[in-house]
């Protein structure tokens, strides 16, 4: 606990708000570049088109007149002229383009003068692309400080663009000479990342674990150090298939020492909840109950007080499989519909729902997670909003450390391109966002790194970043609604691990309460701001200390018994 408050505090900030953040949405654009006529274009047509770039970063934004996946199934061509120069790279629509990326291909070429044409992916320039559902409108990430075959890339301040689709379809723009695009050589503003924990509030982590590495020896280290400087109360955690939650959350106690967890997990399912606190109740949610790998995890968790928290660990089927990613949402939306109105999930219970969405086709699918809409009304019934208070869930959208994005996943070997395939998305009529963030350990500086007891590549033993989220839980005022400081509680433990006696001291009188790795009180006083334990009857295990003060906020802290 003691390492959690010291952590609260270390500040890591990449500058203020971003100008341009690549997330798909388009709202921060000012007046376009450029706006290509309407009509002149088949399923692909062109529309406003705006640029940008800092010292680092260039950043695009397009709009292509029907709803399309980028990343497959299309011809769209985007060319760069890096040098402002006709006469240099690839002749095409009256530019000289040194980069030419076709996205439906995944793949592209770089030409730089004196040297031979150089086939790339994706990392080669550091490029990216939001949001990776379909749609009508894209942005853009390039690499301004990219290098190829030993050459930087960009060597000037203005590059011309031109986009097409194929060779016959409709270019950006009707004119010869490209989009002309200033780049400043501004420091980037990169959004404002925060690696601590607001007192009191409950931090959710989702994480895909990569195929078990998780419990794998070349990796336990990097995990250890991840899960230390991150400091989770929640796990959603995916890709764990050769483990059981209740070996997991042993794991994790190891993993961060000091703390006890309970796992929730369901038989034949990748996806588990895990927690540091008591687990009132485990359900599976399986598209088709006799295929195991179909199911994801839903629990519901005792906070203490009267507060609960309902958190479902999901991991939809990857890739071109729209139909069973689809089926998945609809399954949750009717679940969360008829577990509110049975009583299953209380009006007072807030819900989060977190893990690898594979969030890569229909956008609907975002739709069905956020609102509530049935696609298969005839199989899972009619679509309700699935919050308290009949509204869509908020989408919590994290930012990535130390880059102008958000995306969530990151393989450089891989032709597709990094992209937002996790989410968090919760009651906001009874949850308050706090921090939150995506964490990219190559966007932290050295010095930020060392700070938080991390390295650079500590992010790399997964495809998919930690997700972190950070919750308070909304309080009636005398208003009647605001968010008030939720869970503004402190509780140390010490020593920790202890053979013996220990100490527990609550920042308020509060009632404490001990109870073991499986939930079961083993010790309370009803009004304490310090308490003597005396552990030396008590069986060698994982505890976990949980404080309420007198207006049901609540901290916890685990507690490490050896002999």
């Amino acid at each position: 606990m003691r390492f959690v408050v010291a952590l609260a505090s270390l500040l890591f900030l990449a500058a203020g708000p971003s100008a341009q953040v690549v997330d798909g949405d388009l709202g921060e654009w000012d007046t376009p570049l450029y706006t290509d006529a309407s009509g002149d274009g088949g399923t692909v047509d062109f529309g406003r088109f705006w640029g940008s770039g800092d010292a680092e970063y260039v950043y695009l934004a397009v709009e292509v007149g029907s709803e399309i996946g980028l990343q497959d199934g299309n011809a769209i061509t985007l060319y760069v002229d890096i040098d402002d120069d006709a006469a240099t790279g690839q002749a095409v629509a009256g530019i000289g383009a040194e980069i030419r990326y076709v996205f439906g291909e995944r793949s592209g070429t770089v030409r730089l003068p004196g040297r031979s044409p150089v086939t790339i992916g994706h990392a080669a320039v550091g490029l990216a692309t939001a949001p990776t559902v379909t749609s009508d409108r894209f942005e853009i990430l390039l690499d301004r400080r990219a290098v190829v075959s030993g050459v930087p890339v960009f060597s000037g301040s203005t590059i011309r663009v031109v986009i097409t689709n194929g060779t016959s379809g409709d270019a950006l723009p009707d004119e010869s000479g490209g989009v002309a695009v200033a780049l400043s050589d501004d420091a980037p503003n990169r959004p404002t990342v925060d690696l601590g924990k607001r007192a009191g509030d409950l931090r959710v982590l989702s994480y895909n674990v990569l195929r078990d590495r998780i419990t794998e020896a070349p990796y336990r280290d990097a995990f250890g150090r991840l899960l230390g400087a991150l400091a989770p109360d929640v796990i959603a955690m995916q890709e764990v298939y050769d483990s059981s939650a209740g070996q997991i959350a042993a794991l994790l106690g190891d993993l961060m020492p000091g703390t006890a967890w309970v796992g929730a997990g369901v038989s034949g399912s990748d996806a588990m909840v895990l927690a540091q606190y008591p687990v009132l109740d485990t359900v599976p949610l399986c598209e088709d109950p006799g295929r195991g790998t179909s199911c994801n995890v839903a629990a519901l968790l005792d906070l203490g007080g009267d507060r609960r928290l309902y958190v479902v660990s999901m991991h939809t089927p990857c890739c071109t499989n729209d139909t069973g990613r689809q089926a998945e949402f609809d399954l949750l939306a009717a679940h969360i519909r008829d577990a509110r109105a049975s009583g299953a999930i209380a009006p007072s219970t807030a819900v989060v729902v977190a893990g690898d969405m594979n969030m890569v086709g229909d956008r609907r699918q975002v739709e069905t997670l956020l609102a509530g809409t049935i696609v298969d009304t005839g199989r899972f019934g009619p679509s309700a909003a699935p919050d308290a208070d009949g509204t869509p869930f908020a989408d919590a959208a994290p930012p990535t450390t130390g880059r102008p994005a958000d995306y969530t996943w990151v393989n450089a070997g891989s032709s597709f391109a990094p992209g937002r395939l996790d989410y968090v998305v919760y009651s906001d009529a009874l949850l308050e966002a706090g921090n939150g963030f995506a964490l990219y350990t190559p966007g932290l500086t050295a010095g930020e790194l060392a700070q938080a007891g991390l390295e650079a590549g500590d992010s790399d033993v997964s495809d998919h970043l930690p997700l972190v989220q950070d919750f308070a839980f909304r309080t009636a005022t005398a208003a009647g609604d605001g968010p008030s400081g939720g869970l503004a509680l402190a509780v140390a433990v010490f020593p920790n691990p202890t053979a013996g006696r220990v100490t527990v001291e609550a920042s308020e009188p509060a009632r404490v309460v001990v109870v073991d790795a499986l939930g079961r009180e083993v010790a309370a006083w009803s009004s304490a701001s310090r308490v003597e334990v005396d552990t030396s009857g008590w069986a060698p295990g994982r505890y976990l200390v949980r404080v309420t003060g007198a207006g049901g906020a609540t901290a916890t802290a685990g507690l490490a018994v050896v002999r």
